[in-house]
């Protein structure tokens, strides 16, 4: 079976430079891996991706080395279990608030004994060609991250982190900041000390932690931090970047003759 880009690279203690893909169009995950990245973070939450349309990006990325995350709409054992049927090497698991919460996610994704997750994984071993391979190493290389991005499950981290089952933790800074009224603002003072000692906690109990940057300075930041799963900007901002500059260079050009 694929090994996991993010798993191993965390092993050595470098950091996965992750990108978000917003667009449905299973073409743009190929781009995003020639560009460098180390891992793919699939928005099924928020983003318009149909069962179809993940199920294309995970084949398209199986014979590249950039892992595919993908973030499901809710924590439900259909969710769970339907990617990594699928082939995707993590999931990351939203709108967790108590350690039960945390408990149920471990339930879905593990098998048995830590776990009560159902056995049939035909596409994920490319229709039983990867079979003993599979079992062997399925609860290792594929990752079950939940979510920081409630006032209750930050505060509850202590109890949280000791979980068995839960192989990291991505911080949800916006969400976060709107749950503590703050209305979207992360830079607020009393936003940040609650990152931070979610991350201190993360750091003190060996647990990978990640979160969005907004520039490579506050990527750096992270990384010197302890921070692995570390997401760095999305297809369409990078594309519509793009764009702008594109469009600038010529209008600049044309505007100097």
């Amino acid at each position: 079976m694929k090994r996991n880009l993010v798993k191993r690279l965390c092993e050595e203690g470098k950091s996965a430079i992750g990108a978000m893909m917003t667009l449905t169009d299973p073409g743009i995950g190929p781009i995003l891996a020639d560009g460098g990245f180390d891992w793919l973070f699939v928005d099924t939450e928020h983003k318009p991706f149909e069962d179809g349309d993940v199920v294309a990006v995970i084949n398209i990325m199986r014979n590249r080395d950039c892992a595919v995350f993908v973030r499901i709409r809710e924590n439900t054992m259909s969710n769970v279990k339907f990617v990594l049927d699928m082939g995707a090497q993590g999931v990351i698991v939203p709108q967790l608030k108590t350690a039960d919460d945390f408990r149920r996610l471990v339930s879905y994704g593990k098998y048995p004994p830590l776990g009560s997750r159902r056995y049939s994984p035909l596409r994920v071993t490319d229709f039983w060609t990867d079979k003993a391979d599979y079992d062997e190493n399925a609860d290792k290389e594929m990752l079950l991250i939940g979510q920081i991005e409630c006032v209750e499950a930050a505060d509850s981290i202590e109890e949280i982190v000791k979980i068995e089952g839960v192989d990291g933790f991505f911080i949800g800074p916006a969400d976060l900041s709107w749950d503590m009224g703050c209305r979207g603002d992360a830079s607020q003072p009393q936003v940040q000390e609650k990152i931070t000692r979610v991350i201190d906690v993360c750091n003190a109990a060996g647990k990978q932690w990640g979160t969005v940057v907004a520039s490579a300075e506050d990527y750096a930041r992270r990384v010197a931090q302890g921070g692995k799963l570390l997401v760095f900007g999305s297809d369409s901002r990078y594309l519509k970047a793009a764009a702008k500059n594109a469009v600038d260079s010529v209008r600049n050009a044309v505007g100097s003759v």
